[in-house]
């Protein structure tokens, strides 16, 4: 029975219940076993076996085969049913069915000559210059837009391109229909030279992308420049930036990577699941990014198709950018278009109008663009390109090699804002508001065809000679890249050479540090997820920063700098406070215009920031800190709802703000910033191996505090820079314009200034004192001239005098040296409500018109 079963599953089809079939009896076991003696004492026989050849072994097997019955050139199994040739090797393609073919994948492919497609990583982008086009007036710009019949193929749109490419390109997209996508993943992935380099240390390809972009472009966008060389960027702001329809974020991403905090970014994308993820945000800090929606702000849904959302989007940014507008946007919107991708262009046509429509509302004069696209052969998109060029210096239509060379994706980027945008943007609101009507209602026959005539763009011919040959290359090269891809998906065992030299060439050029994405895990997450792969591990969300360690580290790089100082001994220093007896006396040993001045209105405190909302406090040891339960020790901060920059130690106020009088009172908690030792790592202390003057770096944390404001954001507390001032100046700054306000808050009529102070708002405080911020160091001084009024440096152990800065690393105080050295003013309250003119018994609180005294004579000598 054994040998029966044996003989019998050679074939899986004999029909052994079949009447018709005529059966062959079987070997007895008798008859089996004999035979195997046989074969076996023959393989054993020593004096046979070493004259054995290959011929020899195969009659053997041949004599057994005929004995059991078999035919030679037939079929094993009973009725010879078995097949005749070898089993070949399978080159089945992804999960489909034994047996399934593909023509198109029939012809497994060995070898590809990779000298048929050259790559490098210096790309040259080619820029199309607008030498003064006039633009058309409004009126006639409508008069453009052509409605027609709604059309959902492109096989006859080769105005823009030759119909042999436009073949070719729809026909190679066509190869794949069949195959599986991760069939196709996996072949594009092999295929793509540059595929290589990924993500790197960024939480998407979408960040390296921008990053190649802007290198190749020669860094327009992080660091914008005019044609005299001079920066777009003012001195006092940040460099501004919108992502829009760009969820996760990984463009803003590298921006902030890039710019760190001297930079601020609004997002505008749909909601839900194509939102930003800002706690992925890992390289770059989400905190210098605000995201908006359009109406409603942060509760709005982001649809950029809606003309309200990009009315509200473009009120906001003007608003944030002092009515300016950004330095740069970019764009990056998509959507499946699965079973679709030969029609993606039509499909996206809104899409595309209403990303460039946001550009140009919220550009300033001079403003950068750069916004994804896919094909462009219809007279629509083309004559988006086309509008576009009227409104900035040149255009460039480009294909960065981080775009995978296979698909149809490409960039426009747009250098130079000009006037003419504004007209520009009203025609492409009016087109939008037409769009809505006929392209979103599936149940409409009919379409904007046109909106800018054919005959227009042809007669352009510099214009329309550029489209041509821009859609010619890269239909070309998309054409020869997807011919690759359906190689290599026939053979599994191609991959491109040249990928891991070009990582490391590529990442150079771009000025990118070659750098994995770290892993943020606790110990016990690294245990569950210890099975899993690393590309799933890199999306652990990362644990609540470690105050500790951020505050090793920061007190660790200031004993190591050249202050050689800590914390602990800046936590210790105490401010002085200026009274009668000592104002001659201090102001003896050194110029008042040594010191600068800020209103003091809350509770002196160090702040770390750790990143997002993660704060913590040291209350400081001073006179105006009248807290009895100051706890000396680094707590979190408690009542204020702040984000700053992991890494970031500020000097500053924790202040109550008030808005309105009487009944109609609001009061608000507020940080009022007054120094920075360090801004997202950044030591702001020593510039070019010497400690920075205090204005300097004052006039830096401008740039630091617009970017960190998030407006729409009305969980998070004011941050303001303190106003600083000159001694000689409180009469006409401060005292002159304090008024009286009452209020719910405060029943007793209190002395109380507006702020920022050079600026007309509805928002005060009732001050407390005045600080005496101490900038210069002893042996110099700051003194002013008597015949000239002039101020200069004044070194009095060796008689030196400058007007210039001098060359002394150690003229300007330390943030610890000025508030040692500083002096403290406070103003007691009493029944009057003037502070500033108390009763003093003792004869020592320092009055208004003591004070005030004291200056008119000082300056006067």
């Amino acid at each position: 029975m054994s040998s029966k079963r044996t003989i019998e599953s050679l074939s899986d089809s004999d029909d052994q219940d079949s009447p018709t079939k005529k059966r062959v009896r079987p070997f007895s076991s008798e008859q089996s076993s004999s035979l195997a003696n046989e074969f076996k004492q023959a393989l054993n026989n020593e004096s046979v076996s070493k004259k054995l050849t290959q011929s020899d072994t195969g009659d053997i097997a041949s004599k057994m085969m005929r004995k059991m019955g078999y035919k030679e050139g037939t079929g094993l199994g009973r009725h010879s049913q078995g097949i005749v040739a070898p089993i070949e090797e399978s080159n089945q393609l992804g999960r489909k069915g034994l047996g399934f073919g593909d023509k198109n994948f029939a012809k497994r492919v060995d070898y590809w000559d990779e000298s048929s497609d050259p790559v490098t990583h210096i790309e040259t982008p080619l820029w199309l210059e607008n030498l003064e086009k006039e633009t058309p007036s409004l009126k006639v710009l409508k008069a453009w837009k052509v409605v027609g019949s709604k059309k959902r193929t492109l096989h006859d749109e080769y105005q823009f391109c030759s119909q042999s490419t436009l073949q070719k390109v729809l026909e190679c997209k066509s190869i794949f229909d069949n195959l599986e996508d991760k069939e196709m993943r996996n072949a594009r992935s092999r295929a793509n030279p540059f595929e290589r380099i990924g993500a790197q240390f960024f939480q998407n390809r979408a960040a390296l992308k921008m990053a190649n972009i802007d290198a190749v472009f020669d860094f327009i966008f992080t660091d914008p420049h005019r044609s005299d060389g001079s920066s777009k960027v003012e001195q006092d702001e940040p460099l501004y930036f919108c992502d829009v329809c760009a969820g996760p974020g990984g463009f803003s991403e590298y921006v902030l990577w890039r710019k760190k905090w001297k930079t601020k970014g609004f997002g505008f994308t749909l909601k839900a699941e194509n939102d930003f993820k800002l706690e992925e945000f890992l390289a770059g800090s989400p905190e210098l990014f605000e995201p908006h929606y359009g109406t409603n702000g942060p509760n709005g849904d982001g649809d950029v198709t809606k003309t309200k959302n990009l009315k509200e989007f473009q009120k906001f940014i003007v608003d944030q950018t002092n009515h300016a507008g950004v330095h740069f946007m970019m764009a990056d919107g998509g959507f499946s278009v699965e079973g679709n991708e030969n029609i993606q262009e039509i499909l996206s046509k809104q899409l595309y109008l209403c990303q460039f429509l946001c550009a140009l509302s919220v550009l300033r004069l001079g403003g950068n663009f750069v916004c994804k696209l896919f094909d462009l052969f219809t007279p629509f998109s083309v004559g988006l390109v086309y509008l576009m060029y009227l409104c900035f210096e040149r255009i460039c239509i480009h294909k960065p090699v981080t775009s995978r060379p296979a698909n149809s994706e490409r960039y426009i980027i747009c250098e130079g804002a000009k006037d003419s945008k504004n007209l520009i943007c009203d025609y492409l609101f009016d087109i939008n508001e037409t769009l809505n009507k006929t392209f979103r209602n599936e149940t409409c026959s009919y379409d904007v065809e046109t909106i800018v005539p054919i005959s227009v763009l042809k007669n352009d011919e510099e214009f329309y000679k550029y489209i041509f040959n821009s859609n010619e290359a890269i239909g070309i090269t998309q054409c020869l890249n997807l011919t690759k891809i359906q190689a290599f998906a026939t053979n599994r065992n191609l991959r491109d050479s040249r990928q891991g030299q070009l990582v490391e060439d590529c990442l150079q050029y771009w000025k990118l540090p070659n750098q994995k994405r770290l892993i943020y895990a606790d110990k016990k997450q690294l245990d569950q997820l210890k099975d899993r792969n690393e590309k799933f591990r890199t999306k652990v969300v990362p644990p609540e920063p470690d105050f500790k360690k951020t505050l090793d580290k920061l007190d660790n790089e200031l004993r190591s700098s050249k202050l050689q100082w800590d914390l602990s001994s800046f936590a210790k220093a105490h401010i002085k406070e200026l009274t009668k007896s000592s104002i001659n006396e201090n102001f003896k040993k050194s110029s008042i215009y040594d010191y600068k001045c800020a209103l003091t209105c809350g509770t002196l405190v160090l702040l770390i920031g750790c990143g997002r909302n993660v704060v913590y406090e040291l209350e400081l040891n001073s006179p105006i800190n009248l807290n009895s339960e100051r706890t000396k020790q680094w707590k979190k901060l408690e009542n204020f709802n702040i984000e700053l920059p992991k890494d970031t130690l500020l000097l500053a106020e924790k202040v109550v703000e008030y808005r309105g009088f009487e009944k109609g009172q609001q009061k608000f908690n507020a940080i009022h910033i007054i120094d920075a030792l360090f801004i997202q790592g950044e030591m702001m202390l020593i510039d070019n191996n010497k400690i920075e003057n205090f204005e300097e770096r004052h006039s830096r944390l401008k740039i630091f505090v617009k970017a960190i404001q998030k407006k729409s954001r009305v969980d998070l507390n004011t941050i303001r820079l303190k106003d600083l001032f000159n001694i000689d100046d409180i009469e006409s700054t401060i005292v002159e314009n304090l008024v009286a306000k009452s209020g719910k808050y405060n029943s007793k009529s209190k002395q109380a200034i507006h702020i920022p102070l050079y600026f007309a708002s509805e928002f005060y405080v009732y001050p407390t004192g005045v600080y005496f911020l101490k900038s210069i160091q002893s042996p110099w001084s700051i003194v002013k001239s008597k015949s000239t009024g002039n101020k200069y440096y004044y070194r009095a152990d060796k008689n030196q005098s400058t007007y210039s800065v001098p060359n002394d690393p150690w003229l300007f105080a330390s943030p610890k040296s000025f508030y040692e050295n500083g002096l403290v003013w406070i103003w007691n309250e009493d029944e009057v409500n003037d502070p500033l003119d108390s009763f003093d018994a003792q004869n020592e609180i320092l009055t208004k018109d003591y004070f005030i005294d004291f200056l008119r004579n000082f300056v006067g000598n």
